[in-house]
């Protein structure tokens, strides 16, 4: 699987990281660092909403467990906006819950793929890969 945004789209897709630990930030930012996909940051839930009525990314990767704000709710709201510039987004969320039920939840509210914590570079890559390729939901 290729793990470089695909060369036919014209442009890399845009991304946007929705995390508010500092470190997991410049973690992921480090791990895409040397892929072509750009990334944005969110350090909130209300940030990201915020980003995402005006601005359009092609994939959001959601932190789960956020004060305020949680990843679900961000979600839920952002697929209730049916006509917003990002209502067809792809969201992959990013958890450190792996329990049984928690991907499940985590596709109940919206997202399209599941990624837990510690995140893997080479997964992350691969994720972004697929979702870049398929682009917005239906």
């Amino acid at each position: 699987m290729a793990l470089e945004p695909p060369a036919d789209r014209g442009s890399s897709p845009r991304v946007l990281l929705v995390e508010d630990s500092k470190v997991n930030q410049l973690l992921v930012q480090a791990m895409m660092e040397t892929s072509s996909y750009p990334v944005e940051v969110a350090s909130s839930g209300e940030e990201a909403l915020q980003r995402l009525a005006v601005a359009p990314y092609d994939i959001v990767l959601m932190d789960v467990s956020m004060p305020g704000m949680d990843g679900l709710q961000v979600t839920r709201a952002l697929r209730e906006a049916k006509d917003g510039p990002n209502a067809r987004t792809r969201i992959i969320a990013l958890t450190a819950h792996a329990m049984d039920g928690d991907r499940e939840a985590c596709l109940a509210a919206g997202m399209d793929d599941y990624l837990t914590k510690p995140i893997n570079r080479r997964e992350l890559l691969e994720k972004l890969a697929l979702w870049a390729d398929k682009g917005p939901r239906a």
